[in-house]
């Protein structure tokens, strides 16, 4: 067990590196958390809307693990795990931006509700997790 936690500790950077990257793709993917507009999704069928859920759920699920593991990685830095899961919420909410300006989906999610929803509830689950998470 010691020795799991040295190498833990001795590959530290490369794994918060990981972490971070994992959390930009996540933020970018799930947006938005919750659909605007559910009638916009009523030509689809009933298995893609649920698999949809699912797979949003999954996604905050992950970012529950990652808050978990991030405590083993840094025991002692509540403030910084925050603004840095918050950063990188907000790298991958950017992101999407980027890739969807100009889609009529877009301009449909892109709400205030939305916005809020997804840039405090990310944070907030990996922060739940940190905290619940014994070291």
């Amino acid at each position: 067990m010691n020795r799991s936690k040295e190498n833990l500790m001795k590959n530290r950077g490369k794994i918060s590196t990981t972490i971070f990257v994992l959390m930009i793709v996540v933020s970018a993917s799930i947006f938005p958390i919750v659909p605007t507009n559910i009638i916009a999704y009523d030509s689809l069928p009933l298995f893609m809307i649920s698999l949809m859920l699912l797979l949003r759920i999954q996604m905050i699920y992950v970012c529950y693990l990652v808050g978990g593991f991030i405590r083993k990685l840094y025991p002692n830095r509540k403030s910084h795990v925050v603004i840095t899961f918050f950063v990188m919420n907000l790298i991958g909410f950017s992101f999407r931006l980027w890739i969807e300006w100009g889609e009529s989906s877009l301009m449909r999610d892109l709400t205030i509700r939305n916005i809020a929803i997804h840039l405090i509830l990310i944070p907030l689950v990996i922060v739940v997790a940190y905290l619940r998470a014994d070291e």
